[in-house]
């Protein structure tokens, strides 16, 4: 099951708990939570596997209470993406808010995001 910590009455958009991209990776059978593996400043990147072996789900997150963009940056590499195979330096990319695929990056992904904005991604190699 997923927790909301909000009174989803008050939620002004109730599609984000009905995206059922993101609910397939928060239902994913590896059972494994993401974790934290770049900062810079306030910009996150968080990752996990997905069953299967071959994508893994990524959240980058702009952690600013307040103003200001900052960028988020991932590398397809077995350092932000463990079990990468390093060989690949290409990767798919579906935007799960979108529910669009956004194309092929060769070696990074990043986006700027304003302060307590996110973006939720499937990454695949290419």
């Amino acid at each position: 099951s997923t927790g909301v910590a909000t009174d989803v009455r008050d939620m002004s958009n109730k599609q984000i708990l009905l995206n059922t991209e993101a609910i397939a990776v928060n239902q994913d059978a590896l059972s494994i939570p993401g974790d934290l593996v770049h900062s810079l400043g306030k910009g996150q990147t968080w990752t996990k596997p997905l069953s299967g072996g071959k994508s893994w789900a990524v959240v980058l997150y702009n952690s600013e209470l307040i103003f200001g963009h900052t960028a988020c940056l991932l590398a397809f590499t077995p350092t932000m993406l463990p079990g990468w195979n390093p060989a690949h330096t290409a990767a798919h990319v579906r935007d799960i808010w979108a529910h669009r695929d956004l194309g092929v990056f060769n070696g990074t992904f990043s986006k700027s995001y304003s302060a307590r904005h996110s973006g939720m991604f499937i990454i695949s190699p290419a």
